[in-house]
Parts: C-alpha cells; structure tokens; sequence
C-alpha cells in the first residue's frame, strides 16, 4: 500500500467542521476562543479524587504548545506503536498486515499528523483543555477545538500514571475520540481502510461482518456500493449519495459512521431532509457523546438558541 494513500485516508475525515453555526452565527450561544474555561482537575467519574497530575500536566503542555503552534509535540507524545496497532483492520494476511503498518508509520514520519490535526485552527483558532476525567486507570483529557470550520471536541485517551510516560514525567495519548466522526480515531482509519480496500483485497466479508450484514443475503456489489456513497458524498453529489443510501439495508443504515456521512450530504441540502439525518442518529444512538455536537446546527437553525447553548454547557 502506498504510504501516500494511507495518509490521505486518514485524514480525508474532516476533523473540525461538525458544528459550524456554533463558532459563526452571531445570534448562537457564545463559545470562548480564548481564554478557556476554569479547567477541571478532577475525574468527572470519581469527582472527589483528584486527577492523575501525570495527565493534568501532558493536557495543559499540549494546549501551550498548540498555542504557540509547535504542533510537533502531539507527535513526540503519541505512542504510535499501539496507535497503529489499534488501526489494523481484521482479515488482512500477514503481507497485507506488515504493508499497512509500515506504510502508515512511514506516512506519519514524512507529515506531521500534529501539523495535519491542528492546522485547521487558522490564525484566531484554539485548542482548549477543559479537564481531566475517567479513572486514574484510564484518564481522558478532553479539549475543545474551534477552527476555521467550527466547533468540535477530542477526547484524548492517555495512559495511567507510571505507565507510557515521557520524559519528564508527562503522560502521553495513544488514540482520542473525535466528536466529529463520533468514534475512536484508529476505529475511523480501521473502517477506512477496510471500504477502500473492499473486495479488490478480497476483504468484502471482513467489510459486511463490520457493517452487521449477513454475507449470505448481502448483495454482491453491496461494498462497492457504500464506497460510491462515500464518494459522491466527497465530491459533492449530496442528493444522489442520499438515494444511494437509501436502497442500503437497514444494518448498512445504522452503522454511525455511514450516518455521520449521511448526515454531511442531508445538511448540504437543508431543510426536512437535514432533520431527518438528524433523527436518525439519534434515535440510533441517543447516549453518545457525540449528540451534543450534531444537535447544535439543527437548535441553531431552528432559531433555538437556549437549547444549543444547553449542548454547549453539556458538551463543556
């Protein structure tokens, strides 16, 4: 696989533009660019137990390096072994293993995913720590991110105190769920790498086991099929991507990484149509942390402005 390929896979997600009417219309709920919010150090699980210091200390270098835009250091503190690992699709044959791993290290060497990540920031963007959370076993920091394209949130997975630390002591990340696409980042670049390769790798059943489809009642193009959709969403073609996904069936439907998709084409077009994307994922997953984010446009468009401001303040 080409190195080149991988990267661009990666992150051909858009990791910032999911609630653009938060950050740019004017009557919507504020939401500070800087200076950032009092910023919590405890868990929000276990709110008398105070945050691993390790992990309070990697979340607040992080938001000052960003600031000054040495991006490089998210780089320098990503365990990008277990990262890539977590990456690797099932059903790939050692060959096809050992390719996709040395391809995306190499890739990740050549570019700075650091540069990549937070370059959408611009000029007046920010990257703001907001607090520590999870157990001490398993710390989260969580960010906000305003850039050019809106208004999104990482949650940083880190490791526990004396485990996976650098130097100095910090700790360091090894994935982050992205608000945006609503999962893990090594599941996006999992799933991506599985519908791009798709049959021509002969990884069509891996593809169907992940999507909840039955390979015996599947139709045959039907992975073909979902990277079209994913296509004509990329370029553009919002309203025959929608028809196309409308003939998927229903396990294709659900998958939340396709709704998301679905979601990016029903708002292109507006109206009753963006409502109804919206319904769906909710209804599909109605606990995730990523609702929040995607219920901002639709109360903002709807010219309720408290009710976006609640998911703002949930969000926080």
């Amino acid at each position: 696989m080409a190195a080149c390929w991988l990267l661009a896979s990666f992150l051909g997600v858009d990791l910032f533009a999911q609630s653009p009417s938060a950050a740019n219309n004017t009557n919507a709920p504020a939401v500070a660019s800087t200076p950032g919010p009092a910023v919590s150090t405890h868990s929000a699980d276990s709110p008398a137990a105070a945050a691993p210091a390790p992990a309070v200390d990697f979340a607040r270098h992080l938001e000052a390096e960003v600031e000054h835009k040495n991006y490089g250091y998210f780089d320098q503190h990503f365990d990008w072994d277990s990262f890539i690992a977590a990456c690797v699709p099932e059903g790939l044959t050692p060959a096809q293993r050992n390719g996709f791993e040395s391809g995306l290290r190499s890739s990740l060497q050549q570019q700075s995913f650091g540069a990549r990540l937070f370059g959408g920031l611009g000029e007046h963007g920010s990257y703001r720590f907001l607090r520590v959370h999870g157990s001490s076993a398993q710390p989260s920091a969580l960010f906000r991110l305003i850039g050019r394209g809106g208004l999104n949130y990482h949650d940083l997975r880190l490791r526990p105190a004396g485990a996976g630390t650098v130097a100095g002591g910090r700790s360091e990340a090894f994935d982050f769920y992205n608000y945006a696409t609503g999962e893990l980042m090594s599941q996006t670049l999992r799933r991506t790498t599985l519908l791009m390769l798709g049959n021509s790798a002969g990884l069509g059943d891996a593809v169907l086991k992940m999507l909840g489809v039955s390979t015996a009642s599947a139709s045959p193009d039907l992975v073909g099929e979902i990277k079209k959709f994913r296509d004509l969403v990329t370029d553009g073609k919002s309203a025959e991507a929608l028809q196309l996904f409308a003939k998927f069936p229903e396990p294709v439907r659900k998958d939340k990484a396709l709704l998301l998709i679905r979601l990016k084409a029903a708002r292109a077009i507006g109206g009753e149509e963006a409502q109804r994307a919206v319904n769906d994922y909710q209804a599909a997953f109605p606990d995730d942390p990523s609702l929040n984010l995607l219920l901002i446009d639709s109360f903002i468009t709807a010219k309720k402005y408290d009710e976006a401001a609640a998911c703002v303040e949930r969000l926080d």
